[in-house]
């Protein structure tokens, strides 16, 4: 890349090891000296570069542009007669490489590589910052601790949850930073709100109780049960979610330091471990799933195979709240309209409906108590028509439909999603379940979503593909199944 006017560099290699990504790297003219400080080939030198990086760290392409090379499409840089220089399209091309490197180096678990990315999570660029939090979380070399405890300030959102979350992979050893990720707990963001809670578990100090408690009093719905699960897991007690309670109790007890962690239960059946009890017949419910959050999105498949008949088991029917038999979407609105008719009238929500195409019911969520006649009937109206493109329904989903993936602030999103679809992915820009989860996977290192999905039907369904959505986005795989 250095020298050689007019040619293109194509690395396209799959590193097994750190090594072997170094020398990539190197005939790349990258080197360890070069990530430290501003490099011409990276940063200077007018460049196009895309990094497509896999779940395995795999470099699937970079290509790097010298001044004097011919661009031949509108993904490579464009001539500034001004500067009489090549610059990218994409403005933040140079930061784009520091995110795949420091992406691929944590999946590789390169030790050598931790002091050169730890001056990154000062990075002028919010993404680079972030995955220099996230490799060092990769990493897990307790080395990183007091770099990420030193830079678990920043004004980015992105940036802060990246850091909090790999904070927390340190447990107790990260602990100074309790306070400054409490004073998060009041973030407008709900995403770092939620990313503070569950870094102050990990952190497990005494100094994050009381702002818990005065967080207890001010959240609602999903964010609520998850403050109140934070403290009883810090504190090893176990009142209900009451912060008078709280309060009363920490007052004697905050003298005395937080008890110490209880032995595991010798009888399984204590009530203290019971069975969460069946939701009442007034609570609000989502295939027999009582519905926690206040701020929820339903996706709904509306692909030409939701006309399929089905016959749900009887066991089923019951556990699951369906009714007996009908075309798969008439199963789906049913169960819509009674979710919705029981929610809570101040709850927000919104709808995406997506077969080819997608769309949004609205731009965003709207009140229960105003918004939900309107909404019943937009599902029971809408009609069927062509495949299935789950990718651009989850774009939707957390807000980014007809908008860039790498924003830089978080957007006003739902904290809960329930995801039904009768099939697999056949339309939309990715199509292959692995890359679609991967990409989820990234997405939601900061959109904090709860997918829970909901798979229709035994034939033409990728239920391990959709039941991996769920789990390894925090949430529940929901099959209704077919009796044929």
């Amino acid at each position: 890349t250095r020298g050689a006017a007019g040619r293109w560099v194509h690395a396209g290699q799959t590193p097994s090891s750190a090594a072997e990504l170094r020398e990539i790297l190197h005939r790349l003219g990258i080197t360890d000296p070069d990530l430290a400080g501003p490099d011409p080939v990276i940063r200077q030198v007018h460049a196009t570069v895309y990094a497509d990086v896999d779940p395995r760290g795999a470099i699937h392409g970079w290509h790097l542009c010298e001044p004097g090379s011919e661009p031949t499409d509108s993904g490579q840089p464009v001539w500034n007669t001004a500067t009489e220089q090549w610059e990218p399209l994409h403005p933040n091309a140079g930061s784009r490489v520091w995110d795949a490197l420091d992406d691929v180096l944590g999946e590789l678990k390169d030790t050598t590589s931790r002091a050169t990315f730890e001056s990154m999570l000062a990075d002028p660029h919010w993404l680079v910052r972030a995955n220099a939090a996230k490799a060092r979380g990769d990493l897990a070399d307790p080395a990183s601790v007091p770099a990420l405890v030193a830079q678990i300030e920043d004004k980015n959102p992105k940036a802060w949850i990246s850091k909090a979350d790999a904070l927390a992979v340190f447990g107790a050893a990260g602990s100074k930073a309790t306070v400054p990720v409490a004073a998060r707990l009041s973030a407008p963001d709900w995403q770092v709100r939620l990313t503070a809670c569950r870094a102050l578990v990990s952190l497990g100090d005494k100094d994050a109780v009381e702002p818990l408690i005065e967080r207890l009093d001010l959240e609602g719905g999903r964010l609520h049960r998850e403050i109140h699960r934070a403290l009883m897991a810090v504190t090893h007690e176990n009142f209900a979610p009451n912060p008078a309670t709280w309060r009363a109790w920490w007052r004697t007890q905050k003298p005395l330091g937080l008890p110490p962690a209880p032995e595991a239960p010798t009888n399984p059946e204590d009530d203290r471990y019971a069975k969460p009890k069946k939701p009442g017949p007034d609570e609000p419910t989502y295939y027999g799933r009582r519905i926690f959050s206040q701020s929820i999105l339903y996706v709904l498949d509306l692909s030409k195979s939701m006309e399929t008949l089905i016959e749900v088991p009887k066991d089923a029917q019951e556990k699951l709240g369906t009714i007996a038999s009908g075309q798969r979407i008439k199963v789906a609105k049913t169960a819509i309209v009674a979710s919705l008719q029981k929610l809570d009238p101040r709850t927000r929500f919104n709808v995406v409906f997506f077969s080819t195409k997608v769309r949004p019911w609205k731009d965003g969520l709207v009140v229960a108590s105003g918004a939900r006649d309107a909404a019943i009937g937009a599902i029971e109206s809408a009609g069927l028509e062509d495949e299935t493109n789950i990718y651009g329904a989850l774009r939707a989903a957390v807000g980014l439909h007809e908008k860039p993936t790498l924003a830089a602030d978080l957007d006003p999103i739902p904290d809960t999603m329930y995801f039904l679809t009768d099939g697999t992915p056949t339309r939309g820009e990715i199509t292959e379940a692995e890359t679609l989860l991967s990409w989820m996977r990234d997405v939601n290192r900061f959109a904090k979503v709860e997918i829970h999905v909901i798979a229709m039907g035994n034939t033409g369904v990728d239920l391990d593909f959709l039941r991996r959505l769920a789990t390894e986005n925090g949430g529940e795989f929901i099959h209704v199944p077919d009796k044929k």
